[in-house]
């Protein structure tokens, strides 16, 4: 996936073995419009329209965006 993500100007970290993008930030990107296109491009490349049984985090921050998928709790009690 790490070909295919920095194909599509994304970056994954290799420490994490989970799905998972950053993508970049400008400053010309932090507009609605902007964060709505960083958003749609980690969805699409996490292919998340095919996948509606899982969840994602999502950090944002001036400089970057970070999009994980989440398949299961965090944390379970009873």
């Amino acid at each position: 996936m790490e070909i295919e993500a920095r194909s599509q100007g994304l970056l994954m970290l290799p420490e994490y073995q989970f799905d998972h993008c950053v993508y970049q930030m400008t400053e010309s990107i932090l507009t609605e419009e902007g964060l709505v296109y960083a958003y749609t491009k980690a969805m699409n490349f996490l292919r998340l329209n095919e996948r509606p049984d899982v969840g994602v985090t999502v950090i944002i921050s001036p400089k970057w965006i970070f999009m994980a998928v989440l398949t299961q709790p965090y944390i379970t009690s009873s």
